[in-house]
């Protein structure tokens, strides 16, 4: 809902809607060559007229605006009528679009890159709360600090990319769908993305998990670490499941 809401007013307008679809949709068009000859409209065009349809669905009371309930059940819901609807013609082109990306193409974009394992876990750190949650608008801000501070130059389409990227990933950690992530577990999975020697990230994730600084780590704590890096592998290297 967040990556919709540009303007973070708690609701996401047609505008706003079409704005995100549009990103999407480019992104589709020039990494699965031979859509735009099969759709015979523009990603443009396509963004529009699927935002369209996505409002007629889900805008329930008509405000021309779309609440996160509204949403949310737009989002989640079934096929009806053996018909594909716009929710589900949205969600497969974002989860289908990252995977032309490379792991070097994702570090080069996020800026991860340029940044050591430590200096990524110290900004993460500070953008955790209590509880040792990042939400997804604190995570989206410690990435526009990373990418402009590594001094990569962006064009339009590199950050509509890094858009979709972004939101994967945090996806992949938010399991459950409740919009925060785990610090450790997402600070351990970015790792893998990070500048840095192998010595120095693994130093930097063992310390994340030996939560009593006794020098060990436990089987389970060691599942749980493999698990946020196999994750990472797993969406920035096409093919690695398979």
């Amino acid at each position: 809902f967040a990556l919709y809401d540009y303007n973070g007013d708690g609701v996401i307008s047609l505008e706003e809607m079409t704005r995100y679809l549009t990103c999407v949709f480019k992104v589709m068009y020039e990494t699965q060559p031979g859509t735009a000859e099969r759709v015979g409209v523009s990603a443009e065009e396509l963004a529009v007229a699927t935002a369209e349809q996505a409002f007629e669905e889900a805008d329930t009371d008509e405000d021309g605006s779309l609440t996160f309930e509204e949403f949310q059940a737009w989002y989640s819901q079934s096929n009806q009528d053996g018909e594909e609807s716009a929710a589900h013609a949205a969600q497969a082109v974002a989860d289908a679009a990252p995977s032309w990306v490379s792991l070097e193409e994702v570090r080069r974009l996020t800026g991860l890159g340029a940044f050591s394992v430590d200096e990524v876990f110290e900004l993460f750190a500070e953008a955790t709360n209590d509880e040792g949650l990042i939400s997804v608008e604190a995570f989206e801000a410690c990435f526009e600090e990373l990418v402009d501070a590594s001094g990569e130059e962006l064009t339009e389409d590199d950050l509509d990319r890094l858009r979709l990227i972004l939101s994967r990933l945090y996806e992949t950690f938010d399991a459950d769908g409740d919009g925060v992530v785990d610090f450790t577990e997402l600070s351990t999975g970015l790792s893998v993305l990070c500048g840095g020697t192998r010595d120095e990230k693994a130093a930097a994730a063992f310390a994340l998990y030996d939560y009593n600084g006794d020098g060990v780590i436990s089987l389970e704590e060691m599942t749980r670490y493999l698990t946020c890096v196999f994750k990472v592998m797993y969406e920035t290297q096409p093919g690695t499941a398979e």
